[in-house]
Order: C-alpha cells, then structure tokens, then sequence
C-alpha cells in the first residue's frame, strides 16, 4: 500500500470547498472535508477505477462518537464520463469536518470474487450503532 511505486493521485483540491480527495494504493481513494458546517450530497469526485466502490474507514462512524451519517451498505457505481482529470466519477455523501476511505472492490468487468460479509464500523470488535450494541446486550 505504501511503496514508493504505488498508485498516487490527488483527484481534487478545492479551496472554497474545503475538500480533498486523493487516489493511493491498491484502488483506494481517501476523502477529507474540512468544512466547518457544510457536508455536500451527491458530490462527484473523479477515480481512475471504474467499478464499485464501498466505505471502509470512515471518521464519522459509531465506533469514534461520530454521528454515524456515512451508511457503509450502499455500493457507489462509478459512472464512465470524465471528471476531475480522472475517467470516471462517484458521487458520494461527505458530512462536514470528516474524512472517509472508500475502497473499489470490484472493477467493471472483473468476476465477483466470494464475498465475506464484514460488519460496517465493526473493527476489533467495536460495535457500529449504540443501539444495536444495547440490543445484544439484553
């Protein structure tokens, strides 16, 4: 993931936005939003991976006290127009004051490989949602 060979790209820069988002490593794109007060709906960012794409890290999440406004279930289909210099675009939800790491696990074209289902947020064992760890408890 981190060789000096590997992928690196930053996709976007925006000033007034307050956004950045890079491309590194094995089909991973990172997204940050320093806004103070504007999270962005269906904002396109340009990837060089036509695919899917799912959050797999998110600042936002449960597991860190963050509100939990990332939804880790939906898959992001990259839409094959030009954006950003990249060849293809995603449009994603982006909470103020944020970062997310966004994975494509499935290029255009590639067969499904078998997949293993991963709890959201659930890393080591850190529950997702505080109401579905209450739930489990009683």
């Amino acid at each position: 993931f981190c060789f000096d060979k590997s992928h690196q790209w930053v996709v976007l820069q925006h000033n007034k936005d307050k956004l950045i988002a890079f491309e590194k490593g094995d089909r991973l794109l990172f997204v940050f939003n320093f806004h103070p007060e504007q999270s962005y709906t269906d904002y396109r960012i340009g990837v060089f991976w036509p695919g899917k794409y799912k959050c797999i890290l998110d600042s936002d999440c449960w597991a860190t006290d963050g509100q939990g406004r990332v939804h880790w279930d939906v898959v992001h289909v990259s839409t094959p127009e030009e954006w950003n210099n990249r060849p293809n675009y995603i449009q994603l939800f982006i909470p103020a004051r944020t970062c997310q790491v966004y994975h494509c696990f499935e290029l255009d074209g590639e067969e499904p490989k078998e997949s293993v289902e991963v709890k959201a947020n659930g890393a080591n064992g850190i529950e997702t949602n505080p109401k579905e760890a209450t739930e489990k408890k009683k």
